[in-house]
């Protein structure tokens, strides 16, 4: 693109915005980036896979997607696909205790030969199949389903892969990126679902001291400081000072009944979803990620555009309400030194 003082640009792609004298290109959406440089450029790159699904039913959370951060990638000539995986599908809803189904992973999202896979999917209530009620794999592990009375025990989140690696801000990733395994849901006679998995830390187990609470979905990570630009949109509120760009969190469980707390998404506090205002919402949802529902109706919360977090577990149906959160579509941010006076 043109530069305001009549400088071409380094390269294309995406939506194109200056701060502190570096080009960053957004892309929420599928495309190619194209350096049209002539020669290799250094750039700092952040990749987040789409965001896992929540499960219905007294539920897990949905996962966020693998995490990657590289401040010296060197990129190429020509252009390069960029991939954005989509949010995870929601599961539900369901008709009856134990029919209800593992909501699915998010989609993987690749530039530069790197892929960051979706998180996992979060699972459903089910007494009879510890298999059923297990979180799906995945960039970060889904949240498990809860079971009622001696249905087992054991966790019952879905697995990182490929591993539990905590995201620490402006510090590079490793190569696989970094993501969490999901919390378990209670197997016992309260039957609150686990927090999916964030690029932070682990999603929370289902609450197992007899009431019912859903577990918080696993923490997201602030952005590197390259990307916080106060004018632009990528990441959301989180963290305890509500400070913006905060993406990759896990979507929170569900609890068994409007008088438990519900889990918050990406590491947020427990909610009682009932009576929270739509405007103090994001105050559960922290990075975007879903917060979970309630028995009665309340449904799991969709994970935010561009977040990579995954969709907050459901409680059971009232009706056909009983749906669990849609994953957040996953992010692709590219930035380079160039004035662009």
């Amino acid at each position: 693109p043109n530069r305001p003082g009549g400088q071409d640009g380094m390269a294309t792609g995406g939506m194109i915005s200056y701060y502190n004298n570096k080009t960053i290109h957004a892309f929420l959406y599928p495309g190619d980036f194209n350096n049209t440089s002539g020669s290799p450029i250094t750039a700092e790159v952040v990749i987040i896979g789409g965001g896992g699904g929540g499960s219905n039913w007294q539920a897990g959370g949905g996962g966020a997607g693998r995490y990657y951060s590289n401040d010296s990638m060197s990129v190429g000539t020509g252009p390069f696909t960029v991939t954005i995986g989509q949010g995870g599908h929601r599961g539900g809803p369901a008709t009856s205790p134990g029919s209800g189904q593992k909501a699915s992973n998010g989609g993987n999202s690749v530039f530069n030969s790197v892929t960051m896979p979706g998180g996992g999917g979060g699972a459903p209530y089910n007494n009879s199949s510890e298999a059923t009620r297990t979180g799906r794999p995945g960039g970060s592990g889904g949240g498990g389903g809860s079971a009622s009375g001696s249905a087992g025990s054991g966790d019952t989140g879905g697995t990182a892969a490929p591993g539990n690696v905590t995201a620490v801000t402006n510090t590079n990733t490793p190569a696989d990126g970094a993501g969490n395994n999901g919390g378990a849901g209670n197997p016992g006679a309260s039957h609150g679902g686990g927090g999916g998995g964030g690029a932070a830390d682990e999603g929370t187990d289902g609450n197992s001291q007899g009431n019912s609470k859903g577990g918080p979905g696993g923490m997201a990570v602030l952005l590197p400081s390259t990307f916080r630009n106060p004018q632009s949109a990528f990441g959301w509120p989180g963290g305890p000072t509500g400070a913006a760009h905060y993406v990759a969190g896990g979507g929170g469980g569900s609890s068994a009944g409007n008088s438990f707390d519900v889990g918050g998404g990406g590491g947020a506090p427990q909610g009682d979803k009932a009576g929270v205002p739509n405007a103090n919402l994001p105050n559960h949802m922290w990075g975007g990620a879903g917060m979970g529902g309630q028995d009665g109706g309340f449904i799991g919360g969709d994970a935010k555009m561009g977040s990579g977090s995954g969709g907050g577990g459901a409680g059971a149906p009232n009706g056909a309400t009983g749906r669990g959160g849609r994953g957040g579509p996953g992010l692709v941010l590219i930035a380079y030194t160039d004035s662009p006076y």
